[in-house]
């Protein structure tokens, strides 16, 4: 069975709403509606099989988990940019 990984727009989508706690400005960033970064955020969520993010009426925060990931992914996508 070949193992499928998160693709890398998946994971700069999360990076950057992670970064800015708001998928409004993550889709600015990756200009995308801010549903489809919803999206894209609740598909990843359920390829890895954990909540990254506790969404709230107009806000959203990290989970432990997603803060763990968070830390995992950011200095990779800072190297990647630099």
């Amino acid at each position: 069975m070949v193992e499928r990984h998160p693709s890398l727009r998946s994971l700069e989508i999360f990076v950057h709403a992670a970064r800015h706690l708001s998928f409004g400005k993550a889709a600015a960033k990756v200009n995308l509606s801010p549903s489809a970064v919803s999206r894209r955020i609740r598909a990843l969520e359920k390829e890895l099989g954990a909540a990254l993010f506790v969404r709230r009426s107009k806000s959203v925060e990290l989970t432990t988990v997603g803060t763990q990931y968070f830390a995992s992914l950011s200095p990779a996508f800072l190297t990647i940019h630099q």
